[in-house]
């Protein structure tokens, strides 16, 4: 998620491209001390003897994990359709109840990129675990290429574009993504 501040107008973006990161063992609630079970984290799951044996770099995309969800686990709910809109929602959430700390000296233009985490639970709710204001950039694996070098590209070219020209144009967080080269 992008946070722009343009002429002190604050709003915010939702990329619409992500990604599900996975964990190279089975959870078990009964074993709490395996780290590689309980956290999805690259600096801890890339230290595991499993690291990338399921899923290449433990990631899956969000179309990925939709196909998973209705195929193995069968599930009534649809990713993108129900989980995504979610996400969303307690993304903007957050960032309405933030407003005020957020930029609080409302600087005339800038932005800022925040890495949001989630977590499913076995009936599929959604829940915001914490939000990163200085989320992981690295490429670990092609689908992080994929995702993050288009994204940051889009970002710096809006984000830029828009303080350089001091427009301001509003998208919704809920119905927004950055601009994309490839979108018609």
């Amino acid at each position: 998620m992008a946070i722009t501040c343009v002429n002190g107008r604050m709003k915010g973006y939702w990329y619409a491209d992500g990604y599900v990161r996975t964990t190279s063992s089975e959870y078990n609630v009964k074993n709490t001390k395996d780290l590689f079970t309980h956290l999805t984290n690259d600096a801890v799951q890339k230290n595991g003897q499993d690291y990338g044996k399921f899923e290449k770099g433990n990631k899956v995309s969000y179309s990925e994990f939709r196909k998973y969800l209705k195929h193995q686990v069968k599930a009534e709910a649809d990713f993108l359709d129900d989980i995504l809109p979610k996400m969303k929602e307690l993304a903007t959430d957050t960032i309405r109840a933030t407003y005020n700390r957020l930029d609080s000296e409302r600087k005339e233009n800038n932005f800022e990129l925040f890495g949001l985490d989630y977590m499913l639970d076995e009936d599929l709710n959604v829940y915001l675990i914490e939000v990163n204001t200085n989320p992981c950039l690295e490429q670990s694996c092609p689908l992080m290429t994929k995702i993050l070098v288009p994204m940051l590209d889009n970002l710096f070219k809006y984000s830029l574009f828009y303080v350089d020209c001091a427009l301001t144009l509003y998208f919704p967080l809920q119905y927004s993504g950055l601009p994309s080269e490839n979108a018609s």
